[in-house]
């Protein structure tokens, strides 16, 4: 009986987990697409790759992720960017600078910051 308790929690943790990084994973999808329109680029390959996940204590307790993607602007070269998760709240994208000169359309920063903390 000790067994099969033990055994279902452990598959209820780990249908949680999975729930909770697929969900964490549509987001940065979601953030790399406003992104992008927002830059002028465009995302290669619609997918984001789960890069490093650690745990962050501070202000709450929560799991950061960060995704790696990639873009381009001409469609012949790729470039790497990253979004930063902090449990489910994107808190960054990073987009590097065109290789052509070109500037960004009205941006200046290479870091988009995600405004609204709606933490809880």
């Amino acid at each position: 009986m000790g067994t099969a308790l033990f055994g279902l929690l452990a598959l209820a943790v780990v249908v949680i987990a999975w729930r909770d990084s697929m969900r964490a994973r549509e987001h940065a999808m979601r953030a790399c697409r406003a992104g992008c329109r927002s830059y002028d680029a465009q995302l290669l390959d619609d997918t984001v790759a789960l890069m490093r996940v650690r745990p962050k204590l501070r202000p709450a307790p929560c799991l950061q992720r960060v995704y790696g993607f990639e873009i381009t602007w001409d469609g012949r070269q790729r470039h790497a960017a990253t979004v930063t998760l902090e449990g489910q709240h994107v808190v960054s994208i990073y987009i590097p600078e065109r290789a052509d000169g070109e500037r960004w359309p009205e941006r200046t920063a290479r870091v988009v910051p995600i405004h609204g903390d709606h933490r809880h």
